[in-house]
This record gives C-alpha cells, structure tokens and sequence, in this order.
C-alpha cells in the first residue's frame, strides 16, 4: 500500500485525480494533503477520507511531518520547479501534473534534483492510456495503415480551462503563473500524441503564438508545424479562442491495408478500405459549444 500526500486540491485534482484515487483505495492510501485555500483542503480531504489533523496550508510542513511513499503534485505551473526540488529533497518519489516546468532551465533543475535523490519522477501523460489512443497506436504498431508520416493534432476550444473559486479560476491568463496560454497548457498533450504516433522524436519546430481574441495576457491560439528525425510530419492547432473541436488523424503508407477512424471519446475503432489514397488512424474531437468562446 502507497502512503500518498497531495499538494493541490483544486479543480483537476476534484475532477480527475480524486476520482482515480478512489478507484485506487487497494493500492494507494491518501494519508496527507497540503493546499493554502481551506475551502479546497476540506472539500478535497472530506471526498477522500484524508484526516483532518493531516490537512496542511504548507506542503513543507506536510513533508516534514508525515512518513510518504509518494506525492502527487497538481500546482500552478510556476510552483512544479519549487515543489518537485522540495520533494526530491525529502526523499518521496513524485508524480508531476503537466506541464512539467515554465522554462527549460526549471526542468533541468528538477532532473538533476530527482537523480540525485534517486526518486522516481513522472509526468502525467495520461492522454496516452485513454481508450482511443490506445486503440490507435495498436494499430499503428500492427502495420495497419503502413508508416506513419503525417500527424494533424487539433484542439479548438473557446475557453482555458478554469481553476477552483477558492484560489484564482483565471491563474491560467496570466504570464507569472502560467508561464505561457494554450500552448504550454493545452498543446502539451498534442506534442507527446504526435510523437508517440508518428513513433519518432520531434527535431524541428515552425510555431505561430497569437492572442486573437481574448483580452488576457497569453497567447489563446498557437499553430505548430513539427518536423521529426524519422521524415514525418505534425501539423498542430490549439486554441482558446476557436470553438471548434478538431480531430487527430495519422496518415501512413505504403503497405497500408485501410483507413481508421474512431471518435476519441469513445475510442471503438472503424476500419476502411482505401484503394489509392493514403491510409488514415484518426481520433475525432467533438466540437465546443459556441458560448464557451465568450470574452473572459
């Protein structure tokens, strides 16, 4: 049984983390949990039994006190570098919510850190294990549709994803403390799909970084084109200003035997037969409603 600390307990952690955890109860024990809002301690330390003697303001205090296995780290961007030194120093190993630092001067930092400790550090690609993804990179690795060589990675919303009322639900918007808009936040997934996809390293990048629409201080729509040591192509799109959807298609050939498309959400692949055309593994986003694309 893992002996767990949480520091955060804002939104993600309510919404994505809390709920895996419980189904994790055989396995891993939440004994701790560390979060400057009140509000957040006792709503996230009530949905998972943590006691309330071992809900902490300060995550140092929560290090220094409790006996822990592992901490899962789900902070601001602009806090991974700090905490990730913190609990390399403490001896715990760490799972990291992307992205995983602000700059590549932080994560060298956290690497060095972590190695010295000789703790485990994970970043949490999770868009990896989901269903459709999964499904697709079988496929890719079947030979179904030949050699990958182009990735188009679309995510096109109206909106950031918005934090928990008891801290700042617009830390996203602003610079300090997310070190950048939907690029460093959204596209983040959208760089390691490509990569895995295309099964191949990114080499190249040609990037267009805009603030269109919303009146923040980061950019709402980045447009990527990434070129990879193996030859193939990502063509990536990410926005907080296009309520859109978008998909994620993997083209390859020759040797291709079909085409394959599967809504991501639902992740049931369906296979067609191409004669001529490139072959085609794809994972469809379903479009944003219009009113998430309102001005902040």
């Amino acid at each position: 049984m893992l002996r767990l600390g949480l520091i955060g307990c804002g939104r993600i952690v309510e919404e994505g983390h809390a709920p895996a955890l419980l189904r994790l109860r055989d396995r891993v024990q939440v004994v701790a949990l560390a979060d400057p809002s009140p509000e957040r301690q006792h709503r996230i330390g009530d949905l998972l039994d943590v006691p309330p003697a071992a809900r902490f303001a300060d995550y140092r205090e929560m290090l220094r006190r409790v006996r822990l296995d592992c901490v899962d780290i789900a902070l601001p961007h602009f806090l991974h570098a700090p905490a990730v030194l913190d609990c390399a120093a403490a001896g715990v190993h760490i799972l990291l919510e992307k992205p995983m630092a602000t700059s590549l001067e932080e994560a060298d930092r956290m690497l060095a850190a972590v190695e010295r400790a000789g703790v485990t550090f994970s970043v949490i690609h999770n868009y990896l294990y989901r269903p459709a993804e999964q499904a697709a990179l079988r496929l890719i690795g079947e030979g179904q549709i030949g050699r990958p060589f182009l990735v188009r990675s679309e995510g096109l919303g109206g909106s950031h994803y918005r934090g928990a009322t008891g801290y700042d639900p617009d830390w996203r918007t602003r610079a300090s403390r997310s070190g950048g808009g939907c690029l460093i936040d959204n596209a983040y997934h959208n760089l390691y799909l490509c990569q895995a996809l295309l099964q191949s390293p990114v080499e190249t990048v040609y990037a267009r970084i805009r603030t269109y629409f919303h009146p923040i201080e980061v950019e709402d729509t980045a447009l990527l084109l990434l070129e990879h040591a193996n030859g193939g192509t990502s063509s990536v799109q990410v926005s907080w200003a296009v309520p859109a959807g978008g998909q994620r298609p993997v083209y390859g050939g020759p040797g291709s035997r079909g085409r394959q498309d599967h809504p991501h959400q639902v992740g049931r692949p369906r296979l067609h037969a191409q004669a001529e055309a490139p072959r085609q593994v794809g994972l469809q986003v379903l479009p944003v409603p219009v009113e998430a694309a309102r001005p902040l």
